[in-house]
């Protein structure tokens, strides 16, 4: 082999070298953008968990506390009135 030839194969093995590097970092900007994009996603959907965790303990909270609880309406009418009209439904 002649040394032009040598030279010709190391310029092309350095050209082919420079295109693979090229497309490897093309790969690495695509990768990180995906990446971003997951963690983002990711902490929205954290975010969001939070939330519903917050209005749970919350309505818990409600729920056990008994100042809080509505009492059911009182009846108008009497013990004695209710008996009477329940008679008369009967007949």
């Amino acid at each position: 082999m002649k040394k032009d030839e040598i030279i010709e194969i190391l310029k092309e093995q350095i050209k082919g070298l420079r295109d693979d590097n090229n497309r490897l970092l093309d790969q690495i900007d695509a990768l990180i953008k995906e990446v971003s994009s997951l963690k983002e996603a990711l902490l929205q959907k954290g975010e969001s968990l939070s939330k519903q965790q917050r209005l749970t303990k919350g309505l818990a909270k409600l729920v056990s506390n008994t100042s809080e609880q509505q009492q059911a309406p009182q009846s108008a009418i009497s013990e004695e009135e209710r008996q009477k009209i329940e008679a008369e439904k009967s007949r």
